[in-house]
């Protein structure tokens, strides 16, 4: 199956796309016409709360994009494993990005001083909350700088070969 998926996965994705797409385009013909309005109605002007005709587009991008990320943490694990060389890389990166997240968590404080107070108080902000926030962006700083010393050095480097 991975090696057909491999050959026919972008067809596939793309068929399906575009049945999904036309589906959702009678289901919101289908419903405007429901809802006695035709394709040339300014919907922005409508304050009709019965007006369903989008759900089921909205249902099916939501299941697309859904299906689109599970496919893509499916592909990427078979791929670590299948071609575990050349991606002994990846797999340190990604390590050292979640070593660091849980270092800067642990390290994180939850701010509860001057105008912290009312914020965490007005938009009910926890203390796991605020530590995961600022572990995130800590964590994005160091892993940015590093992807750009990274690139510096593969520039000069690259320029004494």
């Amino acid at each position: 199956m991975y090696n057909n998926l491999m050959k026919n996965g972008t067809s596939i994705a793309m068929i399906v796309g575009l049945v999904l797409s036309l589906i959702s385009l009678v289901f919101v013909i289908m419903g405007l016409k429901s809802a006695g309005y035709d394709a040339s109605a300014d919907l922005t002007t409508i304050d009709n709360p019965n007006l369903s005709a989008f759900n089921m587009t909205m249902f099916i991008t939501f299941t697309l994009i859904g299906i689109t990320i599970l496919a893509f943490f499916i592909s990427s694990i078979i791929d670590i494993f299948v071609n575990f060389k050349s991606n002994k890389k990846m797999v340190l990166g990604m390590v050292l990005a979640i070593l660091l997240f849980i270092v800067f968590y642990s390290t994180s404080a939850y701010e509860v001083n001057g105008m912290w107070e009312s914020f965490n108080k007005e938009f009910g902000i926890t203390s796991g909350i605020s530590k995961l926030v600022s572990a995130g962006i800590k964590t994005t700083f160091v892993m940015t700088i590093l992807a750009a010393v990274a690139i510096i050095y593969s520039e000069v480097a690259n320029m004494f070969k």
